[in-house]
């Protein structure tokens, strides 16, 4: 069974607000354009008034894209240093980088 929804625009930004049939004012999701009508947030707003970001498009400089020169820097430099940090005395022939979601901030 679909549940008909109600849209409801906030005229200080361009974004729809979309609301349950139950017509909850405290329990919405909020879709939030630019200028150009790209969706620039998506975010839940929950009974309690707390807010939960679903989707927000970076700025045009935080990008993968936009960083990708500084980022392989930054790598090199920090690969080396935990090279010359590890005093490896044997010659290196190969180096693997592993990668795993559950350790970062450790």
């Amino acid at each position: 069974m679909t549940l008909p929804q109600a849209y409801e625009y906030d005229e200080a930004m361009p974004a729809a607000v979309s609301q349950p049939a139950l017509r909850r004012r405290d329990d919405v999701r909020r879709i939030e354009y630019n200028a150009t009508g790209q969706i620039v947030r998506v975010s839940w707003r929950h009974p309690d008034g707390s807010r939960q970001v679903d989707f927000e498009r970076p700025a045009k400089d935080a990008t993968l894209r936009a960083r990708r020169e500084a980022l392989l820097e930054q790598l090199t430099e920090a690969i080396v240093r935990a090279l010359k940090s590890a005093s490896i005395a044997d010659e290196v022939y190969a180096l693997v980088l592993s990668h795993c979601e559950a350790e970062v901030g450790t």
